[in-house]
């Protein structure tokens, strides 16, 4: 099968598998709000002073880690590339492909199968490994990937250690790291990977050594531990919201594989890259070339996928609306891929209130998505044939968000939107080369849509 068609494929399941996974019952985050309530005991204990201090300041501790927006990031370090580059010969490009594999190798493996001696040696040879990594980027302080390859290395070192509290600084530092690179404009697929690998892991291990002291603080009678403790059992909620991350990366993980020994595998897709692929696909020069190995159309492609990911990551908010922003809007087909990330952004912050139980922002949320699904169609879809996934995406997500809108609006204002629904959801449903798979989803949502107009009759 032609790449491109994989492209597109993933791109659609990228896009409907966020309107299908969104849609369905959180239980799991409604048995962690149960859980979380039931953990505070019916009779508070008396706090001590050195106590309540100890306790304060984990509880502080571990809200300030909650990776909630860009300013977890904190202030973004630029790598500007000078003078150093034109000594960063093949032979340095050489060392850097080797220590991009001994790093990757070692961040793969698990000390936990292995026995003593082995993590003994293994121990040995990530010292090493260090020392080499520290020299690289003491010469080439601009090369944004030795960076990365730090943080890397440092999620490599969070493998050595069990204690969540020993792992959890080491993570955050790791993610930290990593996130600078890609807002540096490391955009490969090597570095998109493991960054989600790395969050995903935070995330976790943040949640744990919540959980563990949302027991401790719950015991002791005192208003600000009660009050701190609040706030995280809505962070532990929101954590179940972002790591729904992780059912959406099978797009990512092909796409890796079909273009392993491409130029997007290691090399980064610069935001003036991402310009001038866009002004080329504007003047109809979609296989004109916009770097070393990369073509116009490949690398919107990719950097499309990408932005979905990260759309779903609040602390990448501003690296989403910067690759927005590089993609010209002289194009309908642009247009509409952009209108599409943005719309994953919004259903996302959508998501969160509803961990939240924040009545006016889910409403909020809610209409502002199916306005902006709604002004899409209106201006972009011009009555053409709907068969690329950011073309078909509008009408789906203003269905979903009709559905999810239940119980928000008055009973004239929602049954109007599920007529308008019921009318959109056809168009998609008669589009002579629409894959099966969306017809199918379509109808999904079309019977949930008659089945509230009957009921609201």
């Amino acid at each position: 099968m032609d790449l491109k068609i994989h492209l597109e494929t993933w791109k659609e399941k990228a896009g409907d598998l966020l309107a299908k996974i969104s849609y369905r019952k959180t239980e799991k985050i409604e048995k962690i709000r149960k859980t979380t309530k039931e953990e505070e005991p019916k009779e508070k204990i008396p706090a001590k002073p050195s106590d309540r201090k100890k306790v304060i300041e984990e509880l502080e501790m571990l809200l300030n880690s909650f990776p909630g927006n860009p300013k977890f990031l904190g202030k973004i370090v630029k790598h500007r590339k000078g003078w150093m580059d034109l000594i960063f010969n093949t032979g340095d490009f050489n060392r850097l492909k080797s220590i991009r594999v001994s790093v990757s190798r070692f961040a793969e493996k698990n000390p936990k199968e292995m026995s003593r001696r082995q993590i003994i040696e293994h121990q040995r040879k990530w010292k090493d490994l260090e020392v080499k990594l520290s020299r690289a980027l003491h010469r080439h302080d601009h090369i944004i990937d030795l960076h990365a390859l730090y943080a890397l290395h440092l999620y490599a070192e969070t493998k050595l250690y069990r204690q969540v509290e020993v792992r959890l600084p080491l993570l955050k530092r790791a993610l930290k790291k990593m996130a600078n690179a890609l807002r540096n404009e490391s955009l490969c697929l090597f570095n998109v990977i493991w960054f989600i690998e790395i969050y995903c892991d935070y995330l976790e291990t943040l949640k744990q050594r919540i959980l563990l002291y949302l027991k401790a603080g719950t015991k002791l009678d005192d208003r600000q531990v009660q009050q701190i403790t609040l706030k995280l059992r809505q962070q532990v909620l929101l954590i179940e919201v972002f790591l729904t991350i992780k059912d959406r990366l099978d797009g990512i993980m092909m796409l890796n594989r079909k273009l392993r020994d491409s130029a997007y595998s290691t090399e980064g897709i610069s935001l003036s890259e991402i310009r001038r692929a866009s002004h080329a696909i504007k003047n109809g020069e979609e296989k004109a070339s916009v770097g070393d190995g990369k073509t116009a159309n490949f690398s919107i492609a990719v950097i499309v996928i990408i932005a979905l990911l990260f759309a779903r990551i609040p602390i990448l908010k501003n690296l989403v609306r910067d690759i927005v922003g590089a993609i010209s809007e002289g194009n309908r087909n642009l247009k509409l891929q952009k209108r599409m990330i943005l719309t994953a952004d919004y259903i996302h912050e959508y998501e969160q209130a509803v961990a939240e139980e924040n009545i006016l922002k889910k409403r909020e949320h809610a209409e502002h998505i199916y306005k902006y699904c709604q002004k899409t169609i209106k201006h972009y879809w011009q009555n053409a044939s709907l068969v690329k996934p950011y073309e078909i995406d509008p009408f789906m997500k203003l269905a979903w968000i009709t559905l999810e809108s239940n119980g928000l609006l008055d009973v004239t204002s929602f049954r109007m939107k599920l007529e308008q629904a019921e009318i959109f959801l056809d168009v998609v449903i008669s589009q002579p080369k629409q894959k099966q798979d969306t017809i199918q989803y379509a109808k999904q949502l079309l019977f949930k849509v008659n089945a509230l107009l009957s009921e609201y009759q």
